[in-house]
């Protein structure tokens, strides 16, 4: 050290040597210090049962508030949410928001996709990595109708009908309120059957019914083996007094049918349509056409 001061002026050599004595006793003051051994520590923080009580004492009084809190469930941040719920109809993400493991909503999916019914607490709180003490705080809320009980249910409310039989009845007088106490007839089938009967004028037999659209055979062979047919009370046709658009209304004469036979009452000297063998001369009619539509002719000529 001497030797290196050798350079400097003595004044120079002074400041130096001033400032290596502070550096050196700077450095050995800390070293005395870390390793003073009674050097006070600063004191750590450790709560104690009754800071740790008045915690949960918090927590307890915001869960009654109605305040919802948070809880870390299988690294997860799950909020605790309470409403009435059906473990066999709900979904995993409102089974998980009711403070359940999202693993315990992945179970319960799977053990219901298999089949599985959860009818009681007791098989709910079953379901593996279920959190049971949660359902116990939720049993008041929990309802456990299945989606198949429903049903059952819902056909065991329904009202029980007698079996239909088919019985006598008269074809002609039969209303829709009778027509529907026979089996396969129905309001709608019923309304088709007293509508086709007032277009006609009343059945003549039985066999019309299968002119019916819309009423299956093997229905219309039950009814006519049943029916009887009041031919006494058909409506006829005054063909001798009636214009085109009335006879055109009759399911059995088209509309140039009806113009031929409006034209042959004049054709005949104005004697009008006599008998049958008067139509048999026409053009539109054929033979099957005429005996069919006969029981609904009235060839009277008076006024």
């Amino acid at each position: 050290m001497r030797n290196d001061l050798m350079g400097y002026t003595r004044g120079q050599q002074i400041i130096l040597t001033v400032l290596a004595c502070l550096i050196s006793g700077v450095i050995l003051t800390d070293i005395f210090i870390i390793n003073n051994p009674h050097r006070k520590k600063e004191p750590s923080f450790t709560p104690d049962s009754a800071f740790m009580a008045q915690i949960a004492a918090f927590e307890k009084g915001l869960d009654s508030a109605g305040i919802q809190t948070w809880n870390n469930t299988d690294q997860q941040t799950v909020c605790r949410q309470t409403f009435a719920f059906n473990p066999n109809l709900i979904d995993s993400s409102m089974f998980i928001s009711l403070g359940f493991s999202s693993r315990a909503a992945g179970n319960l999916i799977k053990y219901r996709a298999a089949g599985g019914k959860i009818r009681s607490i007791r098989d709910l709180k079953r379901i593996y990595g279920i959190d049971t003490a949660r359902v116990t705080e939720l049993s008041d809320v929990i309802w456990f109708t299945t989606e198949q009980d429903t049903v059952e249910n819902k056909k065991e409310s329904q009202p029980q009908y007698e079996k239909k039989k088919y019985f006598s009845f008269g074809l002609n007088s039969a209303d829709s309120a009778t027509l529907k106490r026979l089996p396969g007839i129905g309001p709608a089938r019923a309304s088709m059957i007293t509508r086709f009967r007032q277009s006609l004028g009343g059945f003549h037999t039985a066999k019309q019914l299968y002119e019916i659209d819309g009423i299956p055979v093997d229905i219309i062979d039950s009814l006519t083996a049943y029916a009887s047919v009041e031919t006494d009370s058909i409506k006829t046709i005054p063909i001798n007094k009636s214009n085109v658009k009335r006879l055109s209304r009759h399911p059995y004469i088209s509309y140039l049918q009806a113009k031929e036979l409006y034209d042959m009452r004049w054709d005949t000297n104005h004697k009008g349509i006599l008998d049958i063998d008067d139509i048999y001369k026409t053009k539109t009619f054929n033979r099957e056409e005429i005996e069919r539509l006969l029981p609904y002719l009235d060839f009277s000529t008076g006024q």
